[in-house]
């Protein structure tokens, strides 16, 4: 039996996850890190995190890849999420609000909040959210579930590809990771683009 060829960015971005929790790791030795890590076995990852810069890189690349503009179609593909009427998405109540926050956020949101303007932006925002809210396993599943997919991504998208294949190899070690990210206050630090 061959060895199957790790794509490219998969590699990356199994290799920034393992720097990143291999950092929090540290710091959580060190003290430095928040107290959750003691009670919890699971790395704390905060935005002061040096490695977390590299990691949004490499799982926007990951989620966008095979998108036709690639990143910047990467929220037209969640707010169609979002309007789809089938049921068993799981998600689509949660994706929906968050949408619905992120492209008119309400009175109390606008002012707590720095929202982003253009669809990069908010691709970028809807997965620091679904990090921090520890939903990205729910939205993976429920892309890939989703009957209209095939619409947006082509059957060899890291996505798509089976889970010995694609972006499921690193759910597990995702779900076992705690993303402490702000996205309440102006200090969400989005890049340029977005």
């Amino acid at each position: 039996m061959a060895a199957q060829r790790i794509h490219p960015l998969l590699r990356e971005l199994k290799t920034d996850l393992h720097l990143l929790r291999a950092e929090c790791a540290v710091q959580s030795n060190d003290g430095n890190c928040a107290k959750f890590a003691t009670v919890v076995s699971y790395p704390k990852v905060m935005d002061s995190s040096p490695a977390l810069a590299s990691f949004c890189r490499s799982l926007e690349a990951a989620f966008a890849h095979g998108l036709s503009s690639g990143p910047a179609d990467l929220f037209a593909v969640i707010k169609a999420l979002s309007t789809t009427g089938d049921r068993y998405l799981g998600m689509n109540a949660l994706i929906r609000h968050e949408v619905n926050e992120i492209v008119s956020p309400s009175h109390r949101c606008k002012q707590k909040r720095r929202h982003p303007r253009t669809d990069l932006g908010r691709g970028r925002y809807f997965l620091r959210c679904c990090l921090a809210r520890g939903w990205l396993s729910s939205l993976v599943m429920s892309l890939r579930k989703w009957d209209k997919v095939g619409e947006f991504y082509p059957v060899d998208a890291i996505l798509l590809r089976s889970p010995n294949e694609g972006l499921m190899q690193v759910l597990p070690t995702l779900e076992t990771t705690n993303f402490d990210l702000c996205l309440d206050n102006r200090c969400v630090c989005l890049r340029p683009g977005g």
